[in-house]
């Protein structure tokens, strides 16, 4: 009976190795961080660029320049599901909120616009 009671005692206190290679289940609240290289993917597959440009500097009356963004995540978010003006609402069913933080990462990565005075290009049709 000692001998049971000391190993049960010894069990108790030793501590367990989990295997190696296994790790935790994922639990729903560990979503990936947004990746701006899928961003890339899923604006050009949904067509943003064909009104905001490739780039996001938009396209005059057709799209507006939405790279880099000039609100937070949330407010594009909302601004992406109830647009106002031409643009499309694109839902949750058509894009999920995982895939429009991808894409905002994508338009963060873009450099902002020069002003046009430091465009020299442009210059002249200033008459400089």
């Amino acid at each position: 009976m000692r001998v049971a009671l000391a190993l049960f005692v010894m069990m108790l206190f030793t501590p367990i190795d989990k295997p190696k290679g296994l790790s935790p289940p994922a639990s729903a609240d560990q979503t990936p961080a947004p990746s701006a290289e899928k961003g890339k993917r899923l604006y050009t597959s949904n067509a943003c660029y064909f009104c905001h440009g490739t780039l996001g500097q938009g396209l005059g009356v057709n799209g507006s320049r939405i790279g880099p963004p000039s609100r937070a995540l949330a407010g594009f978010t909302t601004y992406v599901r109830r647009p106002t003006g031409a643009m499309p609402a694109f839902t949750d069913k058509i894009l999920a909120d995982a895939d429009l933080a991808d894409i905002y990462a994508f338009l963060r990565t873009m450099s902002t616009a020069k002003a046009a005075k430091d465009i020299p290009l442009l210059a002249p049709l200033k008459g400089k």
